[in-house]
């Protein structure tokens, strides 16, 4: 391994925890590339002029974002499209008409942006015949009167965030010019808890650490702590005010419904039609504009007791404060490795496909030891419980799951019997269920994420699950885009690798359902392109 190319494992694990022991809810994400490329012809105030150039092979929809003034208005022009007529027959393509079209203006943290939505092939609604663009020349003009909606709001004010930027780096086609030596500095953490006198005691000692870490924090305390519009309102006054803006934000509670616990703050219930809750905390961090791009990361410390919460933030601080090296020949070296398993053959293939690509990422990072454990044609529903426990008692600092709702026999229960100790690893559940925190409004076999980090005596540094029933595709794209961010992108943090891996939703899964920041969608079926996703969009796991 090239000691100047690539983090050591202690250190970027010390780095990588710096969003704490947190559990998150996912919505969709994207890690992949497209046969359609989008490169900067050139670039004034006024406009910007974009060549798109489409490979041999593709035809496959996509999107990129564009960087845009942070306030005034936008529209597309085309010049010179080279397009051929294809021998087919009419509607072979669907339904689309139109190669090139704009969303809607979107914002994050200061950075407003639009993306630019490619149809390789249509129906030309001129003659009903399928046409293919090879290359064209778009120009957006920034002193139009469309779109001149979700202006930034007081754009000179400093919203700083090494995440963001390298996030906006990798996000959008004309990124800024930034230097390494133009001063950065972090934005600030935010803890949010009701009026609990107790609770910010025993936080204290974390509070202390990430001062002495340089963080700048701030506790806010909300009185209607079972009112998700209470929190939300108090959690924005926060942001438009602070002289340094949050841009990591920790609940500190549990969800509400759980007997016996008055420690509870508010969560969005996002079902739509199902019988029980789809929790989500990401809505408190939609400060800017009008649309799902995030200005901050967000978590969860999960508890129902002081003991509890005390016991997450000893470990969380002794992880990062004095990181545990081994203490035989077992335990050395436990920072480079991993574990990966694909359960449940009802998953498909590509659930294996994305822990294959896991494996390449972290060899290719210096990672020493990767096991798996995959479904067989004999063994198609594998309880993964003996592998976690035996892995995690060894020592590894990734686990990445892909299997069924119920973890394929390995119950919610199970995280707590952990004894892993200070060897903590990541954890990265993308299945159906697995992330679920408001277990009191459903069944209880839940909460597996909430059970990794709130083991004191082990589990996990952080964990990411779903909650409610989710699908293959989305599963698949929300590991692959997380987990490469701290090692393809170097982004340390938890949430902000969540927030890379959701906001990739729009370079993949707009071509495939034609989806924007407000979350508009045309549906198309996902077809077998991203991490050889299944043909037939299997759902459930």
């Amino acid at each position: 391994m090239n000691a100047n190319n690539h983090l050591s494992a202690a250190r970027y694990l010390r780095l990588f925890s710096a969003n704490f022991a947190l559990a998150f809810l996912f919505t969709t994400t994207a890690a992949a590339e497209t046969a359609g490329a989008v490169a900067v012809v050139r670039e004034t105030p006024a406009s910007i002029s974009l060549q798109i150039s489409i490979g041999s092979d593709g035809n496959a929809p996509f999107s990129r974002w564009i960087l845009i003034p942070p306030e005034g208005g936008v529209s597309l022009s085309v010049e010179n499209p080279v397009v051929r007529e294809l021998d087919r027959a009419d509607g072979s393509t669907g339904s689309r008409e139109e190669f090139y079209r704009l969303g809607e203006p979107a914002v994050m943290r200061g950075y407003r942006m639009i993306p630019l939505f490619v149809s390789p092939e249509i129906i030309d609604p001129k003659d009903g015949k399928a046409k293919l663009l090879e290359r064209a020349t778009v120009t957006l003009d920034f002193n139009s009167l469309e779109r001149r909606d979700n202006p930034v709001a007081d754009p000179l004010r400093p919203r700083s965030s090494r995440s963001v930027r390298k996030l906006i780096e990798e996000l959008v086609v004309n990124p800024p010019l930034f230097s390494r030596d133009d001063g950065i500095e972090d934005g600030s953490i935010l803890y949010v808890l009701g009026d609990w006198n107790e609770v910010e005691d025993a936080l204290e000692p974390l509070i202390v650490w990430r001062r002495r870490m340089g963080w700048k924090v701030a506790t806010l305390r909300v009185d209607d702590n079972d009112d998700r519009v209470a929190i939300k309102s108090a959690i924005q006054d926060f942001y438009d005010n602070a002289d340094v803006p949050p841009e990591h934000i920790v609940l500190v509670g549990d969800a509400p419904g759980m007997r016996n616990n008055r420690y509870t703050l508010a969560f969005y219930d996002v079902r739509n039609g199902a019988q029980w809750a789809y929790e989500t905390d990401q809505p408190y961090t939609f400060l800017e504009g009008n649309d799902l791009l995030p200005e901050a990361s967000i978590g969860r410390f999960p508890f129902n007791n002081i003991s509890l919460l005390e016991g997450m933030v000893a470990k969380t601080v002794a992880y990062e404060s004095d990181p545990y090296v081994g203490g035989g020949e077992n335990d050395r070296g436990w920072q480079r490795r991993a574990i990966v398993a694909a359960t449940d053959a009802r998953s498909g293939r590509s659930s294996i496909d994305v822990c294959n690509w896991f494996i390449d990422l972290t060899r290719s990072h210096g990672f020493t030891r990767i096991n798996n454990l995959y479904f067989t044609a004999n063994d198609q529903e594998v309880n993964p419980g003996d592998f976690i426990h035996t892995n995690f008692a060894s020592g590894v600092s990734f686990f990445l799951y892909r299997g069924w709702s119920d973890m394929n026999g390995y119950s919610a229960d199970m995280p707590r019997q952990l004894r892993n100790g200070e060897k903590l690893p990541f954890v990265m559940l993308a299945t159906c269920n697995t992330g679920e925190y408001a277990a009191g409004n459903q069944a209880s076999a839940w909460s597996y994420t909430e059970r990794f980090v709130n083991n004191s005596a082990g589990g996990a540094i952080g964990a990411v699950g779903a909650a409610g029933a989710t699908h293959t595709a989305y599963n698949n794209l929300l590991a692959a885009g997380t987990l490469a961010a701290p090692f393809v992108r170097e982004i340390r943090s938890q949430g902000w690798a969540l927030a890379d891996g959701e906001t990739g939703a729009d370079e993949s899964l707009s071509g495939l359902w034609g989806c924007d920041a407000r979350g508009e969608l045309e549906p198309r079926s996902v077809a077998d392109r991203i991490l050889h996703l299944q043909p037939d969009g299997r759902s459930g796991g």
